[in-house]
């Protein structure tokens, strides 16, 4: 009996313990709704914040638009005023035609004052005009022999007038000039600034616009340059941390069947990006603006290998904007892919390329060279090399740089502006910087763990970022003029057991003081090179399921991520 009655009491205790690891998780769960409550509650203040300054902006906005009605209505009752304006130049018409050396002004009068000088000139007072016109005219020659001898190539000076005043006295004075009296009697003409004519300035104009058409072209060529700043002197240089204000996030699925593989945005159109996947498919987005950033889906292009078929490794978009590039395998089908960005109707299809200069495995990365203006692309593999493809008549044509510094799959490759240099990063926790012009190393490091990727700097040409596979220490950044010295290092924790994958990659914010990263937790961390610590300044939770990549838009307030959890976050920062 006591044997049944112990045997009874276990199922008891299994079942508390059941029950307290059941509450324990339902606390855990209050915490974190806890938790999301308050983010929520300080997403709602920051929305009130922008509310507040919306209705500013709208106030400001009503009192210019009461202006412009003010100036409009001015305007209207200055066009009322021409019939007066006609009969003041038909009264001073009449007077240049009685006496031409005299130079007349025009002055906007009343209509009383257009009345007395048509008064003046009736047929009884005409014998008392004469007399006063010979005073005057010799008055006239005393003052004009005086100014003569004074200033002689002095021009009457530019008075703005009406339009329509304009429009008059630029038909009756032409070529541009004042008849004037001489010391001699003889008459002579005085040039008169009349302001450009309305030939010039259409010329002008269409100039201007041309120029216009011409800098929108170049932009969206991609052939501006950037102007590089020093940041390497600000590192580390806070102690306390400047955190991004960034809204809550908004999700939408990324349309892929499998885990994703790349994210990238176009260089040339603000409003495009494009995601890869494991199923093959590009995807190009839209990215709108109407109240808050969202992504519409634009087209996709099936870019699965022939042969192989295999999906696209690694994108790279081309600096113009047209195309976007694709990196395979080098296991007997092709390694490159190009695919044109704009929609088909008949639906788009890669174009690869027939050259195979990498050996084996896979081609891990590809980037555009940032000193050739898209004429340069750079791409590494497994097989340990690093390939230079140029393009010349149309046609790309690789060259090997090297294939013997790393010992191992190169697993990053990148440019520095301003120095011509191919970076590259391996397996073999080396990193290597190659001038492509003699193919010798300007710059060489040796890590303690396997280099992941590395992301030169976009603002600071000499300062690079370099993941590592080491926990609370995977960014590292370095200054390429100055060997083997690490400038900063950083990262965040990782759980016991998650290693850190070579898929998970960085990106830098366009002005180059802050990096973001994804992580095998569902978090992105952001870190600020200015500040004097190891710990990223920000830390915030962005999906279900491990995140892949954090990139920053290039021009815009915004920030994209990609999951295993297939949906794609968005982003802004105020």
């Amino acid at each position: 009996m006591e044997r049944m009655g112990s045997s009874l009491k276990r199922p008891r205790l299994q079942n508390a313990d059941e029950a307290a690891e059941e509450v324990h998780d339902l606390v855990k769960l209050v915490h974190r709704r806890a938790g999301d409550v308050q983010e929520f509650l300080t997403h709602l203040k920051t929305k009130e914040d922008e509310l507040a300054k919306a209705l500013e902006k709208l106030h400001n906005a009503e009192t210019l638009l009461e202006q412009f009605r003010a100036s409009s209505r001015a305007m209207q009752a200055d066009r009322n005023q021409t019939p007066a304006i006609k009969r003041e130049e038909t009264s001073v018409d009449a007077v240049d035609n009685q006496t031409p050396s005299r130079e007349v002004r025009h002055v906007r009068a009343s209509p009383s004052s257009a009345k007395k000088s048509a008064a003046a000139n009736s047929p009884s007072k005409a014998s008392s005009r004469a007399k006063q016109g010979d005073r005057n005219q010799k008055r006239e020659d005393t003052s004009l022999n005086a100014v003569n001898n004074q200033t002689p190539s002095r021009e009457v000076p530019h008075v703005r007038a009406s339009p329509s005043l304009a429009k008059k006295s630029a038909a009756a004075e032409s070529p541009s000039t004042h008849p004037t009296k001489t010391s001699g009697g003889a008459s002579a003409s005085r040039p008169v600034d009349l302001g450009p004519s309305s030939a010039d300035r259409g010329k002008k104009k269409s100039s201007k616009r041309a120029s216009g058409v011409e800098e929108n072209s170049k932009k969206a060529k991609g052939a501006v340059q950037r102007e590089y700043v020093d940041l390497i002197s600000m590192i580390r240089s806070q102690s306390k941390p400047t955190k991004l204000d960034v809204a809550f996030p908004v999700y939408v699925p990324n349309h892929h069947k499998r885990k994703p593989r790349s994210l990238v945005m176009s260089p040339a159109i603000d409003h495009l990006c494009a995601t890869s996947a494991l199923d093959g498919v590009v995807n190009f987005w839209q990215i709108t603006q109407d109240k808050a950033f969202g992504l519409n889906l634009s087209h996709n292009v099936d870019c699965i290998s022939p042969g192989q078929r295999r999906w696209p490794e690694d994108l790279a978009w081309h600096p113009h904007g047209e195309t976007l590039f694709a990196v395979y395998t080098a296991d007997g089908g092709p390694q490159i892919g190009i695919i044109k960005t704009s929609k088909a109707k008949s639906g788009n299809k890669p174009r690869f390329l027939e050259d195979k200069p990498h050996e084996k495995g896979i081609i891990n990365t590809i980037e555009f060279m940032p000193w050739s203006n898209g004429s340069q692309f750079v791409t590494g593999g497994c097989d340990h090399g690093v390939v230079l493809w140029t393009e010349t008549e149309k046609k790309w044509h690789p060259r090997l740089l090297h294939r013997t510094l790393h010992s191992s799959a190169v697993t990053g490759v990148g440019g520095i502006p301003n120095k011509n240099f191919v970076i590259s990063s391996g397996m073999d926790k080396r990193v290597f910087a190659i001038d492509p012009s003699h193919g010798r190393s300007t710059f060489a490091h040796q890590l303690e763990s396997k280099a992941l990727g590395v992301a030169p700097n976009p603002a600071d040409c000499n300062l690079v970022m370099v993941q590592t596979g080491t926990p609370g220490q995977q960014l590292r950044l370095f200054d390429i003029r100055v060997q083997r010295t690490e400038l900063h290092c950083f990262g965040w924790k990782q759980l016991a057991g998650d290693a850190q994958s070579g898929y998970i990659s960085q990106s830098w914010s366009p002005d180059g003081l802050y990096c973001a990263s994804g992580s095998t937790d569902p978090k992105i961390h952001v870190f600020d090179i200015r500040y004097n610590s190891k710990e990223p300044v920000q830390t915030f939770d962005a999906h279900q399921k491990r995140v892949f990549k954090a990139a920053w838009h290039p021009s815009l307030p915004l920030m994209l991520s990609i999951s295993s959890d297939l949906f794609i976050g968005i982003h802004k920062i105020f």
